[in-house]
C-alpha cells in the first residue's frame, strides 16, 4: 500500500512524522474547525449532520470481516 506513497518505511523518523502530523491535524480541528462550526451552524443543523453521520456509521459495517476493535472476536 506504500508504494504509491514514496514512504521509506526503513526511516526511523517515520513515526515521529506521524505523530506529529497527527497533532497538527488534532490542533486544527480542535482550534479552528470546530470554533468555526460553533460560530456558524445553528444548534439543530448541527443535530441534523450528526444524526445524518450516525446512519452513515453503520451502512458500510459488513464490508468489515475482523471487527478488531472489539474484544473477543
Amino acid at each position: 500500500m506504500s508504494e504509491g506513497l514514496n514512504i521509506n518505511l526503513s526511516d526511523k523518523s517515520l513515526p515521529q512524522n506521524f505523530v506529529d502530523t497527527l497533532e497538527k491535524h488534532i490542533r486544527f480541528k480542535e482550534r479552528q474547525l470546530l470554533n468555526y462550526q460553533q460560530d456558524n451552524i445553528s444548534e439543530n443543523k448541527s443535530l441534523k449532520i450528526a444524526a445524518a453521520l450516525k446512519v452513515r456509521e453503520h451502512e458500510d459495517e459488513s464490508a468489515w470481516t475482523d471487527a478488531f476493535w472489539e474484544k473477543g472476536k
